[in-house]
């Protein structure tokens, strides 16, 4: 067991080995398998040499406010630097919560994604995680060197200190100006690391979190039913049908979805976690492209259960989802959310969607299985067809015979469904586009039904 997590910390160490570096300078023991004593002691330093070098700040603004260049010049550092001091305070107290999203990390993988987007050539966000931590060297030696050299002279020229700030002992002459120059050198030190590393502790698990999103979206496209020679069984030549109609083909694409399904649990774990400290728009966008992708696999004509877990990803995504019937009674979570289940319009539509969707599920159902003529199939899509006809005609006199929940709720309400048959018109003449081509080989189907017809 000791191995393993040794093993998984060494690979966020690899990983994420600038970002600690840094950020253990600014004295926060991150991700560390073993703190030292020394460690321990440079830890306790730091902090008591920022925090006191705060609380100096404070007094050089109250003993010389009647120096107004003098306190500007004050104020400005200890304005800068609050902030730093309250991002070194969060990252302190939520040291624990930050490693433990370091360490969800270790399941995820992004190397194996492309750096480059092949369209516009830009730097992907798989490119830019290892690519940001080479750039945040340099920007830290450039700050660091920039900031060493300004105050190198002036404490040459003017004999000044790095920071203004009050000392309870003499600062002018040795060793006192030594000493708090060295102080102030640690203290340098201490605004850098965590004026760079905390950005990039931030911008890097907001890009591990969309990479996965992204890579989730790719592999649910991915997910597809593959086409082979119909006469690969039957010894027949002929055209194709997909291999996934097979028990072997759906048993593929489930194992795919599987692996999918456990993708996205990972994915909503380490995104929940991060949520309760940070959020993100970047976040949010690749979210709602894992739900459109997951909408947009290949998934007509696959077995119910196969389609239950494409709904639970579309479900979980970051985005509102809406439930259609034939792209008709849009019932969105927001709507399903709301307490106000006594609205009679809300019940009226649900109580249609319901029924409507089961007609076309008992479809949906006759459609599938093996053992199936293209002449059965056509039967069935004319008959439902047919029915769509019938529904309109039995809803123009609010004949609910057809419509189970429908005929509860009129009975319990007195509610009338007449202003539904456009939506059943809308629904025929979604049917007579989707199965146009029917009519251009139907002669030959009704050949093929009746041979033994006589013409």
């Amino acid at each position: 067991m000791k191995k393993k997590e040794t093993q998984a910390c060494d690979v966020t160490e690899n990983r994420f080995r600038t970002i600690l570096t840094l950020l253990r300078m600014a004295g926060v023991p991150i991700n560390m398998k073993k703190v030292s004593i020394l460690n321990s002691i440079y830890n306790v330093f730091t902090a008591i040499n920022g925090y006191a070098m705060y609380l100096a700040f404070y007094v050089d603004i109250i003993i010389h406010n009647d120096d107004l260049k003098n306190f500007m010049k004050t104020f400005r550092v200890l304005t800068a630097t609050s902030q730093l001091y309250w991002l070194h305070l969060n990252l302190s107290w939520r040291l624990r919560d930050f490693e433990r999203l370091l360490r969800l990390t270790e399941s995820f993988t992004w190397e194996d994604q492309p750096t480059r987007d092949p369209h516009t050539g830009h730097r992907t966000l798989a490119g830019w995680i290892p690519h940001l931590q080479i750039v945040t060297k340099y920007a830290y030696a450039f700050t660091a060197f920039y900031h060493l050299v300004q105050s190198g002279v002036r404490m040459y020229i003017s004999h000044e200190l790095m920071y203004p700030a009050w000392y309870p002992f003499d600062t002018v002459s040795s060793p006192g100006y030594e000493l708090v120059i060295v102080m102030q050198i640690f203290e340098s030190n201490f605004y850098t690391c965590i004026l760079i590393g905390f950005p990039l502790l931030y911008a890097t698990l907001v890009m591990v979190a969309c990479t996965q999103l992204q890579k989730l979206r790719t592999d649910l496209l991915d997910i597809k039913q593959e086409m082979v020679p119909s006469g690969a069984d039957s010894g027949s030549d002929g055209g194709e049908e997909p291999v996934s109609r097979s028990k072997d083909g759906f048993c593929r694409m489930q194992m795919q979805l599987n692996e999918c399904v456990r993708h996205h649990q990972a994915i909503l774990q380490y995104v929940i976690t991060f949520t309760v400290h940070v959020s993100s728009l970047q976040e949010v966008v690749k979210a709602e492209r894992v739900r459109d992708a997951a909408w947009g696999c290949d998934w007509v004509g696959t077995p119910v259960p196969f389609q239950r877990c494409l709904a639970f990803i579309i479900a979980t995504a970051n985005k509102e989802f809406t439930l259609t019937a034939g792209k008709f009674v849009p019932v969105s979570n927001s709507t399903m959310m709301s307490n106000d289940l006594e609205d009679v319009e809300f019940l009226r539509n649900l109580a249609f969607l319901t029924d409507i969707t089961q007609h076309l599920n008992v479809l949906n159902l006759q459609l599938q299985g093996k053992k199936q003529t293209i002449c059965q199939m056509v039967h069935f899509v004319d008959s439902f067809h047919k029915k769509l006809h019938l529904f309109k005609s039995a809803l123009d006199k609010n004949n609910l015979l057809q419509f189970p929940c429908c005929r509860k709720l009129s009975e319990e309400e007195g509610l009338e469904f007449r202003d539904y048959t456009e939506i059943i018109e809308d629904l025929s003449s979604e049917f007579d586009r989707l199965f146009n081509d029917f009519e251009s080989f139907r002669p030959d189907i009704f050949l093929f039904s009746n041979l033994y017809i006589v013409i």
